[in-house]
C-alpha cells in the first residue's frame, strides 16, 4: 500500500469511505456527532482540505483503500503545552483490518516529521468505549494522556523527546507559550 496527499479527483471515493465509516461508528459516537459530520464534510468542504494537503489517502493499486483527515491546532485546555501539533479527526478504512489505518498513521507521523512546522505530537481523541481504536492507537506507539470534552480520551504520539511530559503532569494546566 501507498500513501499520499489526495487531490480533489478524489472527492468521491473519499466521501464514499468517510460515510460508510460514520455509519460504522453509530453504536459508539451519538447520532449528532454523526449528523454533524454528515454535515460539514460537504464535497466543498473536502475540496477545501485536500487543496490545505489536509487528507491523506491510502491505495492499493489504483484503490483507495482508506483515508485520513489532518488539523493543525493548539488543543485547548489541560492536554498539552505544545504549539505544533497535528490532530487526527478523523481515520477510515474502507474494510477495517485491510492494514490503510496502520499505513495512514505512519504515513502521518513521517510526514510530521519532515514537516516545515515542525510538529512535535501527533493527537487523537477517542471516544472512550472505542475499545478497538484505543488499542489501535496504543500498537503504533500513542500514549493515553488526560481526558477530554467528557467522553473522550486523548492519546498522543511525541515526535519529540524534549516535549514529553511526565505522566504526572498530564492533569496539570497547559503553560502559554
Amino acid at each position: 500500500m501507498v500513501c499520499k496527499a489526495l487531490t480533489p479527483d478524489y472527492v468521491n471515493d473519499f466521501l464514499s469511505i468517510f460515510r460508510a465509516g460514520l455509519d460504522g461508528l453509530d453504536p459508539i459516537y451519538t447520532g449528532d456527532t454523526i449528523a454533524s459530520a454528515r454535515e460539514t464534510y460537504t464535497a466543498e468542504h473536502v475540496e477545501g482540505l485536500m487543496a490545505e494537503g489536509r487528507i491523506s489517502g491510502c491505495f492499493d493499486g489504483d484503490v483507495l483503500e482508506g483515508i485520513l483527515v489532518q488539523g493543525y491546532a493548539d488543543v485547548p485546555g489541560k492536554v498539552t503545552p505544545i504549539v505544533n501539533t497535528t490532530t487526527i479527526p478523523w481515520i477510515m478504512a474502507r474494510k477495517p483490518g485491510n492494514g490503510a489505518g496502520t499505513n495512514l498513521m505512519n504515513y502521518c507521523i513521517e510526514t510530521a516529521r519532515e514537516a516545515e512546522r515542525n510538529v512535535d505530537v501527533v493527537v487523537v481523541a477517542i471516544a472512550k468505549e472505542n475499545t478497538d481504536a484505543i488499542r489501535f492507537y496504543q500498537k503504533l506507539g500513542f500514549e493515553p494522556n488526560n481526558d477530554f470534552s467528557g467522553n473522550r480520551a486523548l492519546m498522543s504520539f511525541f515526535i519529540s523527546a524534549r516535549v514529553r511530559p511526565h505522566p504526572e503532569d498530564w492533569d496539570k494546566p497547559a503553560a502559554k507559550l
